[in-house]
């Protein structure tokens, strides 16, 4: 006789990130909730299983600001709640902090707040250690978990903020938490709009025959991971017990520079180089050292930055000879805001 698993919350999980997770998390039989405004996760990304609610999965419309996550939390009463939704745009922070702290701190606590009362069991949360540390001093080769944040923007105060919060359930209400400061993660099904997501903004403007565009000179640097290895990590904080915030990078800094030159030598395909001003609220340098992650948990990422954007290239380019019948596409948009997916509006977002 099978052992039903524990149920488990992922929220964002129709982004980049999440969707990915959802799908190992049910690869490996999961009942699996997702709670997703869909304002930047894409339907398309979805599990069949969270579309079709079976297998104890199931998908909730809603905006984690929202009142009614309490609903949600009663009907699903998940032990592992997985905080992947929230608001990543680093620049639009700069102009709009006041949205960024509305999404990034006041969702979170929303979420907090009913996790606490549910007796949930543990709290993994997507920070961010490019955002969080700020910029890399010429002094250090990478940031170790332990190093003194200065963010360069509002998103990186709201992370920091949030973990805060968390090491305040943990002390006060005894809540277990892990804080994965990611590097620059990127693979299949990253948003184009977001200064973390040059490679796949790179790889799209590839395909369509358009101009790469860095901002400065683009000697700036990067750690960049590819989604797989941030998922391995993802998976083993559920798996081990550990607390506490950890880096998950691949301690490795490579250049805007060098990405277009990998992009060229791997799809052969020519392409013009533009450059515009830097952007505020852009760090120049952000490497992450995992060292104490790879201690305590056994983690090591385990694609090299070549192999990731061959694979994110050979996606990109899939995608792009075979985009999604329009029929389908249809039929799926009717699921979810059809009767078959539970959805409460924001009032903020849904008037």
């Amino acid at each position: 006789m099978q052992i039903q698993k524990e149920k488990i919350l992922v929220t964002g999980g129709a982004g980049f990130i999440g969707s990915h997770l959802v799908d190992r998390l049910v690869a490996e039989g999961y009942p699996v909730a997702v709670v997703d405004n869909l304002s930047s996760g894409s339907p398309l990304n979805l599990n069949p299983a969270i579309l079709s609610h079976t297998n104890g999965c199931s998908l909730y419309r809603m905006d984690v600001r929202d009142s009614e996550l309490h609903r949600v939390f009663q009907i699903e009463r998940p032990t592992y709640v997985y905080h992947l939704a929230g608001h990543i745009d680093l620049r639009f922070s700069v102009e709009d902090p006041l949205h960024d702290i509305d999404i990034n701190i006041a969702g979170g606590i929303n979420l907090l707040k009913n996790a606490l009362r549910e007796s949930v069991k543990k709290v993994v949360f997507a920070s961010s250690g490019g955002a969080i540390y700020g910029d890399l001093p010429e002094n250090l080769e990478a940031f170790p978990h332990n190093h003194p944040p200065s963010p360069a923007s509002p998103y990186g105060y709201s992370k920091l903020m949030f973990e805060k919060y968390l090491e305040f359930a943990h002390d006060a209400y005894n809540l277990n938490s892990v804080s994965l400061r990611f590097s620059n993660v990127y693979g299949p099904r990253q948003e184009l709009s977001k200064e973390s997501g040059v490679i796949a903004i790179f790889t799209s403007a590839l395909f369509n025959e358009r101009p790469l565009v860095i901002y400065g000179d683009g000697n700036q640097t990067r750690d960049f991971m590819y989604v797989d290895d941030c998922v391995d990590m993802l998976m083993r904080s559920l798996s081990i017990h550990i607390h506490g915030v950890f880096n998950v990078s691949t301690g490795k800094k490579t250049s805007v520079h060098r990405v277009t030159e990998i992009l060229s030598s791997s799809s052969n395909i020519p392409f013009e180089i533009v450059h515009d001003k830097d952007k505020k609220g852009d760090v120049k340098n952000s490497c992450l050292s995992y060292s104490v992650t790879k201690e305590v948990t056994g983690w090591e990422p385990k694609t090299d930055i070549e192999e990731g954007i061959r694979k994110t290239l050979a996606w990109t380019k899939k995608q792009k000879e075979t985009p999604p019948d329009e029929s389908s596409s249809i039929d799926l948009y009717q699921s979810i805001f059809g009767r078959r997916t539970r959805h409460w509006f924001h009032g903020s977002l849904w008037r």
